[in-house]
């Protein structure tokens, strides 16, 4: 129960077949690793749905000191090495804009 409430805005938007992994997917791990080639098309499509997400987490952290209520739980963390890895792109200021 604790993990589904951090997930119910769309758990693929942050994880899974689907934005932030795809963003380091094409910035990070495609270029660096296997030397192909960003598609920013494909970027610029899963900021806006990651944007969607950190939207509804930030509303959901102004009522609660964490995701899954008053408690750091699983649901905070694993969030944790995805995000670690989105600091490695261009598109780490989508983390830094964040008040929560």
């Amino acid at each position: 129960m604790i993990f589904q409430v951090s997930q119910r805005s769309n758990p693929t938007y942050f994880t899974g077949p689907g934005t932030m992994d795809v963003i380091i997917h094409q910035c990070l791990i495609l270029p660096v690793y296997l030397g192909g080639e960003t598609d920013d098309k494909v970027v610029e499509e899963n900021v806006k749905k990651l944007k969607i997400t950190f939207e509804v987490y930030e509303a959901r952290l102004a009522k609660f000191k964490y995701l899954a209520g008053d408690f750091f739980s699983l649901a905070d963390l694993s969030h944790f090495p995805i995000a670690h890895y989105l600091l490695a792109t261009p598109h780490a200021s989508l983390l830094e804009g964040l008040d929560h």
